[in-house]
C-alpha cells in the first residue's frame, strides 16, 4: 500500500501528482497550495509525519498566538473541542475555571484575575491560523495546503491582538491553560 508519511510535493511536481517518499512509498496529493510553501523542506516533513501515527487524533497541539480561525476550511476536522463543555450555556461545565472554553481560550487583554478573558478564540491578525495550518491543515482534500501532522487536534490559545503584541503574563496563562 502507499506510504502515508509524506505529503510534501518536491520542486517541479504539481499537487495532484503521485509523490515518491524517501522510504519508497508514494502519496497522491490534491492540495493546490502545497507548492506555495517551503516549510516541508525546512522542518524535514517526512520525519515529522513519522512521529505521529496515522490514527492519533488524541494528540492536541496548542497554538499560542493570535488565535485560530476555527471555521477555516483546511482546518475543519482538526480543531480541538473541549468535550467537557456545553457551548453557549454560560456555565463552566468542566470546572476548570473557564466558561464555555469550547476550542481554547482568549487571554488577550486579560490583565486582571486568573480566569478573566473570553471563549472567543478567533484570529484577527492571521498569524495563529497560518501556524495552525502548518501544523494541522488537512491533506489530500483538494483545498489549501497540507499540514505537517495528520489527525492532530488544534487548540486555540489567543494571547495577541491585531497588532501582534502581547504581554508576558497572558502568554504564561496561555501556556498554563494548554
Amino acid at each position: 500500500p502507499p506510504s502515508s508519511e509524506a505529503v510534501a510535493v518536491p520542486p517541479g511536481q504539481m499537487a495532484g501528482e503521485t509523490v515518491a517518499t524517501e522510504t519508497g512509498g508514494s502519496l497522491a496529493l490534491n492540495d493546490p497550495r502545497l507548492n506555495d510553501s517551503t516549510y516541508d523542506e525546512d522542518i524535514q516533513l517526512e520525519g515529522a509525519l513519522n512521529l505521529i501515527a496515522d490514527n492519533s487524533p488524541n494528540v492536541i497541539v496548542a497554538v499560542i498566538d493570535s488565535g485560530v480561525d476555527i471555521l477555516q476550511p483546511d482546518l475543519q476536522g482538526n480543531i480541538w473541542t473541549n468535550m467537557g463543555e456545553i457551548a453557549g450555556n454560560g456555565i463552566d461545565d468542566d470546572l476548570n475555571g473557564y466558561i464555555d472554553d469550547i476550542h481554547g481560550w482568549n487571554f488577550f487583554g486579560s490583565d486582571v484575575g486568573e480566569f478573566i478573558g473570553t471563549a472567543n478564540v478567533g484570529d484577527d491578525f492571521g498569524h495563529g491560523t497560518n501556524v495552525a495550518g502548518v501544523i494541522g491543515a488537512l491533506s489530500n482534500n483538494g483545498i489549501g495546503t497540507a499540514g505537517t501532522a495528520k489527525n492532530v487536534q488544534i487548540m486555540s490559545i489567543k494571547v495577541t491582538g491585531a497588532d501582534g503584541r502581547f504581554k508576558g503574563v497572558n502568554l504564561m496563562k496561555g501556556i498554563r491553560y494548554a
